[in-house]
């Protein structure tokens, strides 16, 4: 038997260069818990819904919001399901992988001017980037979930983003 006064929690992940976000599984941090955030990673404490911190890779302490028999108690109360949650994301800041996009036949576009028809056809790459991480996570939640895809994970990313914010200046 461990009496488990010290606990350590870190990402246990899969690659870190496939994955965008990971929640740790452990809903309930114990108060002085031992978060350790890789090289590449930050991490995102939310308590009670909201996130409350953010760290950048090493070694930091997380003041838990409930002790292990305060949130037994109140799981049991509820219906086994503790009000008071709190939960941790590690988020990858490498750059993920270059996107290519491009139209796939030229655009017929009349010229203002000479009122002669040109066609138009245009390519690049870009390099998602994940920036404001509370809100990567909490509107990217509702979209992503743990399943297993042929796609990397920059190419879901790039998915979700066309179909919702599709953009074509001329």
């Amino acid at each position: 038997m461990s009496l488990n006064l010290f606990e350590v929690v870190r990402y246990e992940g899969e690659d870190t260069r496939n994955i965008l976000a990971w929640r740790h599984p452990n809903k309930n941090m114990k108060p002085g818990t031992t978060l350790i955030v890789n090289p590449g990673q930050r991490a995102v404490f939310f308590s009670n819904g909201r996130a409350v911190a953010s760290y950048e890779e090493g070694k930091h302490k997380i003041e838990g919001n409930n002790t292990q028999g305060l949130a037994k108690l109140k799981s049991f109360v509820s219906g086994g399901v503790s009000p008071d949650s709190s939960f941790l994301w590690f988020v990858n800041m490498y750059d993920l992988q270059p996107i290519g996009w491009g139209t796939p036949s030229p655009i017929l576009v009349r010229d203002p001017e000479s009122q002669i028809p040109v066609e138009l056809k245009t390519h690049g790459n870009f390099i998602p980037r994940i920036i404001d991480l509370e809100t990567f996570i909490m509107a990217s939640s509702q979209f992503f979930s743990k399943r297993k895809t042929r796609k990397p994970p920059a190419m879901l990313v790039a998915d979700k983003a066309l179909s919702f914010h599709f953009f074509f200046l001329i």
